[in-house]
Order: structure tokens, then sequence, then C-alpha cells
């Protein structure tokens, strides 16, 4: 279709075609990163040869009350949106939102976006499950008894035990780190910090990424059975601190994920 779109932007199965691809979403996305990203780019192209509308004019309502209104014309693809406050929504008797454009075709999607209002106490697992735990580190590699109180200055380890009952390719782990904790590169780190990775990692990922939040490591493949991994960190501000869920999910079957319960860590002024 992009192709199609770059050498004869005037073709009349273009828009159908255009139909058939946002047809092929499956509760809004596509399959995989790869399809979703070409998706995009085919579509980008499609919107780019059409010729512009004189005039555009986007309407959405809510049970028949009027919620936006926006013209959309121009050399370019516009973009309008408009939110609504979950309240009125549930107010709303049936809930039902329209969409209409005048002047020429509309694109649009509507997102429901909702937040617990606490982090979740209990663990969940569709298809895999992930446990997390977090230790004094060890300079001889061993494993200590998972706590949750630190001191200023102590090395951290922050492991992570991923179980599948079958193989899982592409896999995303993320363990947020708590406010109080920073994450370590032990290969950006000095010969003590060296001298703290033996051990550390049973399963290597095939990428990670540390971020001052949180470490997110991706697995081009996990074998059944469980799987250990862990990361380094110090504390290094005293306070007490939540720490939401751990999660793991498989990138291209996304309804094969798991999550752990929120937790806290204390860390207390060095001895």
């Amino acid at each position: 279709m992009r192709a199609l779109a770059l050498a004869w932007p005037e073709h009349p199965a273009l828009p159908r075609l255009v139909a058939g691809l946002l047809g092929a979403r499956r509760d809004g996305r596509y399959a995989t990163i790869q399809e979703g990203a070409w998706a995009l780019l085919a579509l980008d192209e499609a919107a780019c040869a059409a010729p512009p509308p004189a005039t555009l004019t986007g309407r959405v309502w809510l049970d028949g009350a009027p919620v936006m209104q926006a013209s959309l014309a121009g050399s370019a693809p516009r973009v309008a949106r408009a939110e609504l406050p979950l309240s009125r929504l549930l107010a709303a008797p049936d809930g039902r939102l329209a969409f209409a454009g005048e002047g020429g075709p509309l694109y649009y999607q509507a997102i429901l976006r909702t937040a617990d209002r606490s982090l979740p106490a209990q663990p969940r697992s569709h298809g895999i499950a992930i446990e997390r735990a977090a230790a004094l580190a060890a300079y001889d590699g061993s494993r200590r008894p998972a706590t949750t109180r630190f001191a200023l200055g102590d090395w951290v380890e922050l492991s992570a035990v991923v179980t599948t009952p079958v193989p899982r390719e592409q896999v995303a782990l993320v363990l947020p780190l708590p406010a109080g904790l920073e994450a370590i590169d032990p290969l950006h780190a000095s010969t003590a910090r060296i001298a703290l990775a033996p051990g550390l990692d049973e399963r290597l990922p095939s990428h990670v990424e540390r971020h001052d939040d949180r470490v997110e490591l991706f697995f081009d493949h996990l074998p059944a059975g469980a799987s250990r991994v862990a990361e380094l960190a110090r504390a290094t501000i005293a306070g007490d601190f939540g720490v939401p869920p751990a999660t793991v999910e498989c990138l291209y079957a996304p309804d094969v994920r798991g999550s752990t319960g929120a937790t806290r860590v204390t860390v207390g002024s060095a001895p």
C-alpha cells in the first residue's frame, strides 16, 4: 500500500486498502511491533497522497450531546483531541460516542485510560509469572536473605524470577527502582563494583536499559521453567519509598503477561 500511495496516489483501490489496514487491528493494536511500524508508515504515506479537502469539519457527540467540533482542513493532515472525564462517561445513559466528518474522510479513535486508585498488592499471572526480591549484594556472589531495609551506601541486588510453562520469545521485563536506589552498570564501575557482578546474572538478557526509575531487560528467548536475573543498585537517598509492581510480558503477545504486587523499601542512615 505504501508503494501504491507513492507511485499512484489517485488509485481507486487506495481508500479500500486503508480501510482494510485499519480493520486488521485487534483491540486497537497490530500483532507485532514490526506490523505496527510498517502499518503506520503506509498509513502516513496514504494520508499524504490524498488531496487535502477544501473543508473538513470533525464532530463528536456523547449520547447526542456535543463533545467537540474542530476544523481539520489544511495542506497537511491535522489532529484534534478531546478528553472526557470518566464521571461524564458514567453519567451518560448509553455511553455512545458518535463521530462525523463533513467535507472529507475522517479518521478517528477512542481510547479509554484508567488507573487504579492504589497499587495492586497481589501478583497477577497470565501465562507467565514473575517474583522479585531485594537483598544486600555479596562480594563473593553468594545470595543473602531478601530484605526491604537498607542503609545509605549499601550495594543492593535486585533480582527477579520469571516462570513460564512453555518457551517464550521476545520478552520484556521491567524492574521499578525505589526512589532511594540508583541502578549501577557493573561495566562502568570501580574494581569493587565489578567484583559484585559474578553470580548475579544467571540468564543474561539480550539488552538492558537502566533508567532513573526503572531497569528494563529484554530477552530474545526464555526457555520453559524458571529463569533468574539480577541487577545491581546502590542506596543513595534515605527514606521510605513505595515501589510499583515489577512486570513481564511478551512483546508480540501482550496478553501473555505477569506482575508482582507493590512493595515498600526503607533506606536508613548509615551506621
